[in-house]
């Protein structure tokens, strides 16, 4: 079976290096460091993701913006999006479910709660697609 498709977009280094450490050899990750490059990547459509990490809280563009971008676009609406942030407040929460995030983890996270979830939300995409 082909490994899944994670887009990870977090401004914080350490973040997207524990995604790395994570979710090695389970699911091929793709870290970008901003929403803009995240954006611009899949605008471009060259690369097509089985689901996308997204943190809230980065410069130039937050998450939530990505967020309304990816729902907006008829190609990516349907790629499921999971939030991973710091905020923990249900303002946050709620913006993200009402924008059509899939899910929200709160950091700092485990690798357990991390991969369960992903499995979750992809065997939910799968169920609504297939």
């Amino acid at each position: 079976m082909e490994m899944k498709r994670i887009l990870a977009v977090d401004d914080m280094p350490p973040i997207l290096s524990t995604l790395r450490i994570f979710l090695r050899g389970e699911f091929h990750l793709h870290p970008v460091n901003s929403a803009t490059e995240a954006a611009q990547l899949l605008e471009k459509g060259d690369l097509e993701f089985d689901l996308i990490l997204l943190d809230v809280d980065m410069p130039v563009m937050s998450g939530f913006e990505l967020l309304k971008k990816i729902k907006s676009n008829p190609k990516l609406q349907a790629v499921p999006v999971v939030m991973l942030t710091g905020r923990v407040d249900s303002n946050s929460v709620l913006e993200a479910i009402s924008s059509g995030a899939a899910d929200y983890i709160v950091k700092p996270f485990t690798e357990d709660i991390l991969k369960k979830k992903i499995r979750a939300v992809l065997k939910q995409a799968a169920r609504s697609t297939g």
